[in-house]
């Protein structure tokens, strides 16, 4: 294939092989037992859902933290400080997953990005995960990344900050609902041109500890995760620009790879996204990597012309190294 402009949809599944949790396993052993989450903040969300499930059995995990956001941002005390042990608990539970780097399985997912970079002009990744897989792959590639153009978006760490300023990223990486590394200062007197300031950190953030903003000074820093819920979470202040931003490179795409994002009916925000394609005016390849099942019939309607591989990422990666 010939170099142009990539992008990249990452879901649950592309974390899975390493050790990741799909949606439905994040209140389940053995994550449960890597959250810093308060225990009894955990024992109320899994007799909650449990309870729920009792009378209404297609009452899901999305379900039940879709309440715990609602509520919050309604001002309810309790639904305030639910909503930060939920933070709390896929923070740690994502910063607890670290890729084993010596291993095979590992290794593929480095040459799987070398390659990506190598052979198109522009490669963007669009994220709905929190974990930081993708951002060890990429540092293990000496592929420099940033978080798209986020206009206050900070990198903690002193030696990524001026490789950024001296050679730009070779990839950009926009995390759809937040990420485990990210701390937010809400309200931030240093944010340049929103309300918030985003700190990203070389490891996760997990804010049983709070640390104060390193900018300001002044305020505590809250987790950058958003829960996976119903609705508008893309209209959160620290991920609307990564939103527009995503939307922006799929129109422009020439090639377009989902991996591991099952693309439920009722994500509508995750639909809309991907339905700027049908916008754009390059001949495109789209690849679907979700499962032996195959991806879920919704990408019939959002792409056209989609090739499903029908098979697992660790099968796929095998494949494209010519391997039995």
């Amino acid at each position: 294939m010939g170099r142009s402009n990539a992008v990249v949809v990452l879901g649950a599944g592309f974390s899975k092989p390493l050790g990741g949790p799909l949606l439905g396993e994040l209140l389940s052993e053995p994550y449960l037992d890597s959250s810093r989450a308060s225990a009894d903040a955990l024992q109320w969300m899994t007799a909650t859902l449990a309870e729920r499930r009792l009378s209404q059995p297609n009452f899901s995990i999305e379900d039940l933290f879709t309440e715990v956001w609602r509520d919050a941002r309604t001002g309810e005390k309790v639904a305030e400080a639910a909503l930060r042990e939920l933070t709390i608990h896929l923070a740690s539970v994502c910063t607890a997953l670290r890729p084993k780097t010596q291993r095979k399985s590992f290794a593929q997912y480095v040459d799987f990005f070398a390659a990506l970079h190598a052979n198109h002009d522009r490669l963007t990744i669009v994220s709905f995960n929190y974990d930081l897989v993708l951002e060890a792959a990429l540092d293990r590639a000496d592929i420099l990344y940033d978080y798209g153009n986020a206009p206050d978006l900070f990198f903690d760490d002193n030696a990524r900050r001026r490789k950024l300023n001296r050679r730009g990223a070779d990839v950009q990486i926009l995390k759809l609902h937040g990420s485990a590394n990210w701390g937010v200062c809400r309200g931030c007197k240093k944010a340049d041109k929103s309300d918030d300031q985003v700190i990203a950190y070389e490891d996760g953030y997990v804010p049983w500890r709070r640390r104060a903003c390193p900018l300001c000074n002044e305020r505590y820093l809250e987790s950058g995760i958003i829960p996976p819920v119903f609705g508008k979470a893309g209209e959160t202040r620290h991920v609307r620009d990564a939103w527009r931003q995503a939307r922006e490179q799929l129109r422009y795409a020439h090639h377009v790879l989902v991996v591991g994002y099952s693309l439920p009916p009722s994500d509508h925000e995750a639909r809309s996204l991907l339905r700027e394609t049908q916008q754009s005016k390059n001949r495109m390849q789209v690849d679907i990597v979700c499962g032996e099942r195959g991806g879920s019939a919704e990408y019939a309607h959002v792409f056209p012309g989609v090739q499903d591989w029908q098979c697992r990422f660790e099968d796929y990666l095998q494949a494209l190294n010519g391997e039995a």
